[in-house]
């Protein structure tokens, strides 16, 4: 497991013991790319700030459930989603992306420790165009259906599928 996936499975279980302080290290640390996720999915800064908040509250209220051999992060970020999608239906809204900042696949991939894996899959993610970063985004980091970024990107099934299938196939052919 990664480590900072680690650290913040440790953050969280300390949360689960009573040590509410750990709470604050897990903002200082984590706080600005779980915004960076929430602002993906409602492009406003206050409401994005706000989910972030809502979703820290829910790690609190749910940290003795957690279980730490999970990857913790992907946990928060399904909530961080979650949250968002629900205020987006609350509002009778489709979720709100900026395109223009969604992130590439790439700056996800490289973390702290630069392990060589994470590093060629980095520079293969780099060599893909920006349409087949995003397909794979939205579908390996945002856990979205074919059917989902269909609609997302207003485009045909059959066409999405067809692109991802060959964004797949060209970062496979990269990474051999």
């Amino acid at each position: 497991m990664d480590e900072l996936v680690k650290k913040f499975n440790h953050l969280v279980k300390r949360i689960a013991q009573g040590d509410i302080s750990a709470l604050d290290e897990i903002y200082e640390q984590y706080g600005g790319l779980f915004f960076v996720m929430a602002k993906k999915y409602i492009n406003n800064k206050s409401l994005a700030e706000d989910v972030v908040s809502e979703a820290l509250c829910r790690v609190v209220r749910s940290a003795k459930k957690f279980n730490t051999s999970q990857n913790g992060l992907n946990w928060i970020f399904k909530i961080i989603k979650n949250i968002c999608i629900d205020w987006n239906k609350s509002d009778s809204e489709y979720i709100i992306i900026d395109s223009t900042e969604l992130t590439n696949l790439a700056d996800i991939i490289e973390s702290p420790d630069n392990s060589i894996d994470r590093i060629e899959l980095s520079i293969a993610l780099r060599k893909l165009s920006d349409e087949e970063n995003e397909l794979l985004y939205l579908k390996f980091w945002e856990c979205l259906t074919v059917r989902e970024i269909s609609k997302r990107l207003n485009k045909p099934k059959s066409t999405v599928q067809l692109h991802l299938d060959n964004a797949l196939k060209k970062l496979y052919d990269l990474l051999k």
